[in-house]
């Protein structure tokens, strides 16, 4: 899937308030800090998920599970345990190192803010309490496309929202596979959201955040969109993409404004820089063959998920 379109954070100049961030592009870590968010079965989860990482991943790693908040929490000990990084209770004012593990204290608010941890009490209103939305809303305030999301076992839709903020600036989000997960409401809500970029287990989502956070795109900061236009070669490649779009969903997509096909990003260049167009088609041509003679079920979301048409 490619990411989607680079968004913008308009700057607050009040002070925070709970789930609001007022950011400073100049205090930006210059390191991917990934948020994860979980619930019922998210400990298991993000314990599989930390044991496939390395001691120097170069990422900052914030996890906000659902916790009972009239008891106190031993998340970090439990973490620590397993943990190939050093894991530590998320405190006002912390301020984030890669290669490190923070964790949500129960029944509060833990955000990102200019490269500092914000926590505030849980607000006493009478609604949905959504931490992990909150944080990941944040992260996309302030780390803009270095902000990484990722959903794993819970239930509920926490989390969603946070996605959407995240791929609006050019973010990248994962979600736990239904197969992994032992709650899998808060990771379908997300994928629901049309917002997610990998749907993996905890342990494919590790093997992934390294390759993200290796590339060059997350190696600087983010520019403004650009409207540079597509070269010959990408225009040859789309043309054949439109076709094949064409003929399954009857929508003719060369009518669509050239702006609509120029490179908003760099994000959709270097995703585009892995994608083989010709082996896409050989891919669904041979899925219809088997289809037509009834070897496969119908899978909707294959075309959108399928790694048979990018390069590993």
């Amino acid at each position: 899937m490619l990411p989607a379109e680079t968004g913008t954070c308009q700057e607050k100049e009040s002070p925070a308030r709970p789930g609001e961030v007022v950011t400073d592009s100049t205090q930006r870590p210059g390191f991917p800090v990934v948020g994860v968010g979980a619930s019922a079965g998210g400990l298991d989860a993000f314990t599989r998920l930390l044991k496939n990482l390395p001691p120097k991943p170069g990422m900052a790693i914030l996890f906000i599970q659902h916790l009972d908040p009239k008891h106190e929490s031993i998340l970090p000990e439990l973490l620590a345990a397993s943990s190939p990084m050093p894991v530590h209770h998320a405190q006002q004012g912390m301020h984030l190192e890669p290669n490190q593990v923070y964790v949500s204290p129960p029944n509060a608010i833990v955000t990102v803010t200019d490269g500092h941890l914000q926590v505030s009490p849980r607000p006493e209103i009478p609604r949905l309490f959504m931490p992990v939305d909150f944080m990941l809303r944040s992260l996309a305030s302030t780390m803009g496309r270095r902000a990484i999301g990722v959903v794993l076992s819970g239930g509920g839709t926490d989390g969603a929202l946070g996605m959407q903020a995240i791929k609006e600036v050019g973010g990248i989000t994962f979600a736990q596979d239904e197969k992994s997960a032992a709650q899998d409401s808060m990771p379908r809500s997300a994928i629901l959201t049309g917002c997610v970029d990998y749907v993996l287990d905890p342990a494919g989502i590790a093997h992934e955040l390294l390759q993200v956070g290796s590339h060059p795109y997350l190696a600087t900061p983010a520019e403004p969109a650009t409207t540079e236009l597509i070269t010959d070669g990408e225009e040859a490649e789309l043309q054949k993409i439109f076709a094949l779009m064409r003929r399954y969903s009857g929508v003719d997509f060369t009518r669509y404004k050239r702006s609509s096909n120029s490179r908003p990003s760099e994000c959709d260049s270097s995703w585009f820089a892995h994608f083989d167009s010709d082996k896409m088609i050989r891919h669904h041509r041979d899925v219809e063959k088997d289809l037509r003679y009834g070897l496969l079920e119908p899978e909707p979301t294959r075309f959108r998920r399928s790694s048979a048409c990018f390069g590993s």
